[in-house]
């Protein structure tokens, strides 16, 4: 993840890094490694695979603003989970639905539909503009 950041001029003063899985509940989680970093998932199983801590998305969030001096106006979350963005999701919905933050996901075709309705569920406008041969970018925007 570090070298990601670098690789992407991402100072790390601005990006909070954490070596544990994203998950509906705390739980230990069998992520599968592939040849491609972007392609790790808890999802798509392969030969090889490690056991690692899962926490929730709203454990991590509230634990980070907590330490800010200042909350900011406005959050934007980025979901890129290789399939497990329900999860993620599930695991986030007390600090999405208390913050209503800005959130961009990347979904493939199957899993459209329930990230749509999750979010719909929650308050927010979704939009999905596909890319490649079966994947979107969910754009999904608070309803003021």
């Amino acid at each position: 993840m570090k070298l990601n950041l670098k690789l992407n001029r991402v100072k790390e003063s601005r990006c909070v890094t954490r070596f544990y899985a994203l998950a509906s509940r705390e739980s230990r989680v069998t992520p599968f490694l592939h040849n491609s970093s972007g392609e790790h998932s808890i999802l798509l199983p392969s030969s090889k695979a490690i056991l690692v801590k899962a926490t929730t998305l709203d454990r991590e969030l509230n634990i980070y603003f907590a330490s800010l001096v200042k909350f900011p106006n406005s959050v934007i979350l980025k979901i890129d989970v290789e399939g497990a963005e329900a999860e993620v999701l599930r695991g986030g919905l007390q600090f999405i639905n208390a913050f209503k933050p800005y959130i961009a996901i990347e979904v493939d075709a199957a899993n459209l539909k329930r990230i749509s309705l999750i979010l719909k569920d929650n308050g927010y406008v979704v939009y999905a503009v596909p890319y490649g041969m079966s994947q979107f970018h969910v754009y999904a925007f608070p309803i003021t």
